[in-house]
């Protein structure tokens, strides 16, 4: 092994970009490691930066250049390089900010006999695709004969400030490889290519656990920002969670900065699909409770028909002494029923105006309950009476109840699920995929888009999540006091919401708040998650597989459908009869 020549001059040319003022944790934790074997680090911002984080680099004695953003990494590297005089320099590192780490100490890759090529990277990536092989220029490391080599300098005073990230790939990154070695210069990847021989396509993003296993230092952002459609068009999806699972005891402070990045920087909806954020809950466990934080359960009534399936739930867990029961309701004479059914000390009833149903009763009503409480679920009777027939309504609660409150060991399990993981503001029920709630996930929105767009920017998001893969469609939810307060904050009172009776089923305040509970949870800077009860799981993926294959007959119908149209449009007669026999026979026999 070549040992670390503490006498070398190594220089570090650090590229930074980021849409927060703020320098982030995890590049802070990034800078100290490069410490270990640098003896200058040049931080050059293509985005400005807080004095606050300015002064705490300097402390660190990290010398910091703002600069316009121009040209990407390369625009940093380019113009920092030309300023400089190589000569004095025995090693050059270009790296910037779109990488998590180091997880391993640096000093072992630079006592590596990989310091023996010309000039080498972490990890290359193979010829494929039409893709030359080239270094990977997140992490590239640059030796002593060929900084004071003439080319060296002449390749960055030709190359132009990119204007695109694919100009900056195709003619940086993978030029760059293919120049300086066709000039006789030689490279070499850290992590050896004929480890990954058998995988195709970009290692740094398809798999990082691999890599991590194999020695790397760092893990690329993108593993988890990549547009999930390509991801999933690849691959099942998992290497993202599957790292993050592998990291949280092993490496606490990384998993931690890369949680931290990941909930200002990602909308909850992608980062529920990179964190595999479904909690499956099994009903068996020992009833043991567990006293360390306050709990809630909230019901909100109106329906006289639906008491029988409430007061099961609320029977469910009466024993826990520590859970406070609180049954809300306008009508007076079903807040008594329920309270000759339910005498018990930790159940209250409370008189809720009627207006805003529960989203008021929730907001405003309870909100010097919730001032006394740390976790809490809340739930609703359910009769929608402009979906019909009632059974779709009916089954709808059900859903939502059995998913949040299946069972006495249940809701204690799920409440362990809040004092395990502080980061864990809300838990919601999966979306229904049966009957008509199927623009739960093809339209998300609908209607209250915009509303919801406006109360996510009253509460303070920076961004929207347009997927909205985490609504609690039904408006029932377990959730961290904390992680409401931003909504709690807005001071809603009764007058700001509509007056009954509300003809509209769906684009009021009401279903703006319904879909923007989780972005509150976000903005709190809390994480949510989906639950799933185990005994329901079953079911669920039945539903979900029906609608699948459901969706593709029906697809290929439209698709016969428009071809057949385009043919004989131009034939009345044909176009009629074809009409005629689509409406009446086919279609009803295809749905």
């Amino acid at each position: 092994m070549i040992s670390v020549d503490k006498f070398l001059r190594v220089t570090c040319l650090f590229a930074h970009w980021s849409s927060s003022a703020d320098v982030k944790s995890y590049v802070f934790t990034y800078l100290d490691g490069i410490k270990e074997i640098a003896t200058d680090i040049f931080f050059i911002s293509n985005s400005s930066i807080s004095e606050c984080s300015k002064d705490k680099l300097q402390e660190n004695g990290v010398k910091v250049v703002i600069r316009d953003n121009k040209g990407y990494d390369f625009g940093a590297w380019k113009d920092q390089i030309l300023n400089m005089d190589l000569k004095k320099i025995d090693r050059l590192i270009l790296c910037n900010n779109s990488c998590y780490g180091p997880f391993y100490s640096l000093k072992e890759i630079f006592s590596s006999p990989i310091v023996n090529s010309d000039f080498w990277s972490i990890t290359k990536h193979k010829k494929n695709f039409g893709i030359a092989e080239h270094l990977q220029s997140y992490f590239l490391v640059f030796e002593k004969p060929l900084l004071i080599s003439p080319l060296f300098k002449k390749y960055w005073e030709n190359i132009p400030y990119f204007k695109s990230w694919n100009d900056a790939v195709h003619k940086g990154e993978i030029n760059l490889t293919s120049f300086f070695s066709s000039e006789g210069f030689t490279y070499n990847s850290f992590i050896r290519e004929d480890i990954l021989s058998n995988r195709v396509g970009n290692p740094t993003i398809f798999f990082p656990l691999e890599l991590l296993k194999m020695g790397a230092p760092f893990i690329k952002r993108k593993v988890f920002s990549e547009d999930y459609r390509s991801i999933i068009s690849v691959t099942n999806g998992h290497a993202s969670s599957e790292f993050l699972e592998f990291i949280e005891n092993r490496f606490p402070q990384l998993y931690k900065n890369i949680i931290d990045d990941l909930k200002t920087s990602l909308p909850p909806s992608r980062l529920s699909l990179c964190t595999n954020s479904t909690l499956i809950v099994s009903c068996e466990g020992k009833s043991q409770n567990n006293n360390s934080i306050k709990v809630g359960v909230i019901f909100y009534v109106y329906y006289k028909e639906e008491t029988e399936f409430v007061l099961s739930y609320i029977r469910n867990i009466l024993s826990f002494r520590s859970i406070m029961i609180l049954v809300v309701s306008p009508k007076s004479e079903l807040l008594n029923f329920y309270e000759q059914k339910l005498e018990h000390n930790n159940v209250r009833f409370l008189k809720h105006k009627n207006i805003g149903r529960s989203e008021s009763a929730l907001l405003v009503t309870c909100k010097p309950f919730l001032e006394n409480i740390d976790v809490f679920c809340f739930v609703h009777d359910k009769n929608s009476y402009h979906i019909r027939p009632r059974l779709i309504s009916y089954t709808f609660m059900e859903h939502c109840f059995v998913n949040l409150l299946g069972s006495k060991n249940y809701v204690l399990n799920v409440i362990n699920k809040f004092i395990e993981n502080k980061s864990l503001g809300m838990l919601v029920p999966p979306a229904p995929v049966f009957s008509n709630y199927e623009s739960c996930i093809e339209n998300p929105y609908g209607p209250s888009l915009e509303i919801t767009r406006d109360l996510s920017r009253r509460i303070g998001c920076q961004s929207f999540d347009e997927a909205g893969l985490l609504i609690p469609f039904g408006g029932m939810f377990w959730a961290r006091t904390d992680a409401l307060k931003p909504l709690l904050n807005l001071n809603l009172q009764y007058e700001s919401f509509p007056k009954e009776p509300i003809k509209l089923p769906d684009g009021t305040l009401l279903h703006g708040i319904e879909r923007v509970y989780p972005l509150s949870a976000f903005r709190a800077g809390y994480t949510v998650n989906r639950i799933i009860n185990s005994e329901y799981l079953s079911t669920h993926l039945n539903q979900i597989y029906f609608k699948l294959w459901n969706d593709q007959r029906r697809s290929i119908k439209q698709q016969l459908a428009s071809s057949l149209k385009a043919r004989i449009k131009n034939k009345p007669i044909l176009y009629k009869f074809c009409k005629f026999f689509y409406v009446k026979m086919l279609r009803n026999k295809l749905k």
